[in-house]
């Protein structure tokens, strides 16, 4: 594929925050916190009026799905197994939003032998919620709705299916690392994923009835993906042989990506790539430099009267095990995955450097 680095080394290090002066700390409110298995982590979505949270409750090991504000009561939807042991597929599920509804596909453990896949909608206008149990099974990878209904990625038996109005094998073998991230526009519409079985980061692209599957890098089991305002993909992953944060943009990627180094990090295991007032920011953990408490959670983001910056919004002396982010008109919220799963509210005017 091709590439090509477009900034130069000395902006890559001010990125890094080798200057002192371009580094700033938020005392972030904390506005939800509970108990969540880390098996099979949690989701994270815009809504109309709140972003919305998916996640299987540690203690009643329900799946259940609640408004970050507390603007609704937390809807316990299934308790989705009475196994005592962890269970790497019972909860597994995608969360996305549409203009009016949120969907949620999970695997919900009927019996030691059985699985069952199941659809939520809640439409985000009447609050009315309706359940469906679908006809095939499998872990959910990754979904679309359509008006000939849901077009659906579920892995089984170390493959990639397709189910839906254009159901069929996608790729064989294929192993998933860390959830696939979605991204829709009027320009382009489908996911990225790493493949263990590849050792690749992929590009499923849905054109029309058709998809076209296309190699991203040899890495990124930390990963995130988008569309910017200008209509161009723009896939986010981090390479910890170089320890960098790389920006792969194009607004055609079957001709390759432009390819943007953001800055260097160490310890990364999750990124997001979120939209913010100011434009582009960039959200990662990162082992902290200065050693106490050892971990954090830095956002770098762009000034236009002070250039790039780099925000630690979270500190820790246990590393954040995943990262999830959404912008809202008011503020950027940030769910964070330790001992608990905390959600953070970032308000745009404390990112002004003081």
């Amino acid at each position: 594929m091709k590439g090509q680095y477009l900034l130069p080394a000395a902006l890559l290090l001010a990125l890094a925050g080798c200057r002192s002066a371009g580094i700033q700390e938020l005392d972030c409110p904390v506005v939800l916190e509970t108990p969540v298995s880390p098996v099979p982590g949690f989701s994270l979505v815009g809504g109309t009026t709140s972003p919305f949270l998916a996640y299987v409750d540690r203690d009643s090991r329900a799946l259940v799905l609640a408004a970050v504000d507390g603007s609704s009561p937390p809807a316990y939807l299934d308790r989705i197994t009475d196994l005592p042991e962890q269970d790497l597929l019972s909860g597994a599920h995608v969360l996305f939003a549409t203009e009016d509804d949120l969907h949620l596909l999970y695997l919900d453990r009927q019996s030691e032998e059985s699985l069952v896949l199941k659809h939520v909608r809640k439409s985000m206008k009447s609050g009315n919620t309706w359940i469906d149990v679908l006809p095939v099974s499998g872990k959910p990878v990754a979904a679309f709705a359509t008006a000939g209904g849901l077009d659906m990625f579920l892995e089984r038996d170390q493959a990639l299916y397709r189910e839906g109005p254009q159901a069929g094998l996608v790729r064989t073998p294929f192993a998933s690392e860390a959830p696939a991230c979605r991204f829709t526009s009027d320009a382009f519409q489908g996911f990225t994923i790493y493949d263990t079985a590849a050792r690749r980061l992929l590009l499923f692209l849905l054109r029309g009835q058709e998809l076209e599957t296309l190699e991203v890098a040899r890495f990124g089991q930390a990963q995130d993906s988008a569309v910017d305002a200008e209509g161009r993909l723009q896939i986010l992953a981090y390479d910890p042989r170089s320890f960098r944060i790389l920006l792969y943009q194009s607004a055609d990627p079957a001709s390759g990506f432009e390819i943007q180094p953001v800055t260097l990090s160490r310890g990364t295991s999750s990124l997001a790539l979120v939209r913010l007032p100011g434009g582009p920011g960039f959200l990662f953990n990162e082992i902290s430099a200065r050693g106490q408490p050892r971990y954090q959670v830095s956002l770098l983001h762009f000034s236009p009267a002070q250039g790039y910056l780099k925000t630690v919004l979270y500190l820790s002396e246990r590393p954040a095990a995943a990262l999830r982010a959404v912008p809202t008109r008011e503020a950027l919220f940030v769910a964070l995955l330790e001992e608990n799963l905390r959600v953070l509210r970032v308000e745009y005017d404390a990112l002004r450097k003081r």
